[in-house]
């Protein structure tokens, strides 16, 4: 079976969220039809991160990481990286736009 932890990251405020399951396609939709108190008050949410592992316990352990204050940190850089790159893209776009 495999395993995955996913973040989210909520659209309305920022705030993430961390989770793990085996089945990500229908916790996706759980999280988008509010099932989660903490997600339906914070909706929309978008996925930013997932991770895949074939040992449940491998995959719980992450997760408890990535709630940690040094995931944390982690999830920063991430966020991070993705708006550079996003900013980037949308440079390039228009730079071809007015060359």
């Amino acid at each position: 079976m495999i395993y995955h932890v996913y973040v989210l990251k909520s659209l309305r405020n920022g705030k993430r969220y961390v989770g793990f399951t085996s089945d990500l396609p229908r916790r996706l939709a759980e999280h988008k039809r509010g099932i989660s108190r903490f997600t339906s008050q914070n909706a929309p949410w978008v996925l930013i991160d997932k991770e895949q592992y074939d040992d449940a316990k491998e995959a719980k352990k992450r997760e408890q990481f990535l709630k940690s204050g040094q995931g944390w940190k982690f999830l920063d850089v991430i966020l991070w990286t993705i708006l550079t790159f996003q900013k980037i893209i949308h440079l390039l776009t228009i730079t071809q736009f007015v060359s």
